[in-house]
């Protein structure tokens, strides 16, 4: 669907800041998919009387969103770096983006992020950030990848994140007080989430710059979600569940380490003894545990975005360590390596980003093999991949909102680093002499966990995502195994 030139951009509302409130609907066109409505409201609303409800029910197809384009675009007053929406959201982990149009007539998109929070209103932030990586695009006009002020807002999109198995998504959420404000700003990453209001799970983040950390005499309060981990001495490890709130903890699987959890608490980890040699993923609470993989060789398996498929490192066949990836988890199958260029892309420790690439500690074998270090891919092998650190031992684990945490010992000791997705300077955000890795941002994407022993003992920390306010959610007195250094944290509702 190619947008048409915009009219003339209505009048900037009298509340400075304001873009839209909703109160006064306005005119809105769906775009080219029939795929649901954007009406007034008063069951739910923020502010004023009323809100924006925009319900969906989008097929299992190619073009899997639907478009609201306000008629004419809703002005956008000064020269913001960011918009703030309040969304009361229906948990499904769909992506909510808007079009801007600028003065030169360009149209590109932009993210308020994921909606992975349900029943409540929480705030969202989008960045006007023409660098960021996916869901940010150009849409139509001249593309000459800069926002032209001042800009308009020329449409709402409701984008689907695909769940395999699935044959339709339908749902509602409810947007109320749009209003500009204050993000990272061109070449930074994109804010997509903000502090929850009235309970419910959060969304995606940004990282800022970083800061020094407070230590360990911070108050160490309880954060919402749950966090997985591994936890054992010797080479004998099991896999545990924290409660961010009360912190209470349990074990979720014996004999496994290298958890991650996906939007709805399911987790996949490495079955590693017990005779459960494998990758199995298993509910929060213990049920509906099915082995997925099939081969003992198999290790640190990580969701994709939308949670139906995944990505590990190998051995099968050769004993070669290869990335692969796990199309449907919703059964044992074989897997898929990874290739670039007709040749494996052998390397380890992968994670599948939220850009939907995958990241892994590897070398270019498709181009010689002489340069290592943390490689990023298309998760089809299409495309050109990227190199976003130069040290073999350095690995890669988390991402959101456009930025990826790694583990790096480029310091002299394992510190927690924050890079962008599209390359470019990485920042040290633990900078403590202690031993610092497996980081994770938090389901809202507004902290980092990671695994630290800066005050003597092994624990879990929590600290902002520019590195401030660092301080100790739970001991782990037995510690994360004989293998730490690759272990990592995964955070979850």
């Amino acid at each position: 669907m190619q947008p048409a030139q915009a009219p003339v951009p209505a009048s900037t509302p009298a509340k400075p800041g304001l873009v839209l409130d909703f109160e006064n609907l306005g005119t809105w066109k769906r775009g080219d998919e029939p795929y649901g409505s954007l009406t007034q409201a008063a069951e739910q609303k923020h502010g004023g009387s009323y809100s924006a409800k925009l319900s969906y029910q989008i097929p299992q197809v190619d073009k899997h969103y639907v478009v609201f384009m306000r008629q004419p675009p809703a002005a956008i007053p000064g020269q913001p770096t960011a918009l703030n929406m309040w969304v009361y959201g229906d948990g499904s982990g769909h992506f909510l983006n808007a079009w801007i149009q600028d003065s030169q007539g360009e149209i590109r998109q932009f993210t308020f992020g994921q909606i992975r929070h349900a029943d409540a209103w929480q705030a969202m932030t989008l960045s006007l950030d023409p660098a960021a990586p996916w869901p940010q695009a150009h849409i139509s006009g001249p593309d000459n990848n800069t926002l032209d002020y001042p800009v308009t807002l020329h449409a709402l999109v409701l984008d689907v994140a695909p769940r395999a198995g699935t044959t339709s998504y339908n749902g509602t959420v409810y947007l109320d007080d749009l209003t500009v404000g204050e993000g990272a700003g061109p070449g930074a990453s994109p804010a997509l989430g903000a502090a929850p209001a009235s309970g419910g799970a959060p969304t995606s983040g940004s990282v800022s710059a970083p800061a020094a950390t407070s230590g360990a005499n911070a108050p160490s309060a309880g954060v919402a979600g749950h966090i997985v981990y591994t936890a054992g001495s010797g080479g004998t490890t099991d896999v545990y569940v924290v409660n961010g709130v009360d912190k209470s903890s349990w074990r979720l699987f014996a004999n496994a380490r290298q958890p991650d959890i996906r939007l709805d608490g399911r987790v996949v980890l490495n079955g590693i003894g017990g005779g459960k040699n494998n990758i199995f993923s298993i509910s929060l609470d213990g049920s509906a545990e099915t082995m997925n993989g099939r081969h003992p060789e198999d290790s640190y398996p990580h969701w994709s975005p939308t949670g139906g498929s995944a990505v590990f490192h190998s051995t099968i066949g050769d004993g070669k360590e290869r990335i692969y990836l796990q199309w449907d988890m919703s059964r044992s199958e074989e897997p898929t390596p990874l290739t670039i260029s007709g040749v494996s892309a052998f390397g380890r420790l992968p994670i599948w980003l939220d850009s939907r690439r995958v990241a892994f500690s590897g070398c270019d074998y498709w181009a010689g093999g002489s340069n290592c270090g943390i490689w990023t891919m298309n998760n089809d092998g299409s495309g050109q991949p990227a190199r976003l650190t130069d040290r073999m031992d350095d690995h890669v684990t988390d991402s959101t909102g456009g930025t990826v945490l790694y583990a790096s010992q480029a310091t002299g000791n394992w510190e927690v680093f924050a890079v962008p997705q599209s390359g470019g300077t990485s920042r040290n955000l633990t900078n403590s002499p202690g031993q610092d890795t497996g980081a994770t941002f938090s389901p809202d994407g507004r902290s980092i966990a990671f695994m630290s022993n800066r005050d003597g003992g092994w624990g879990i920390w929590i600290m902002n995502t520019d590195g401030s306010n660092a301080r100790k959610l739970i001991a782990v007195a037995e510690g994360f195994g004989a293998g730490w250094a690759e272990e990592s944290l995964a955070w979850g509702p």
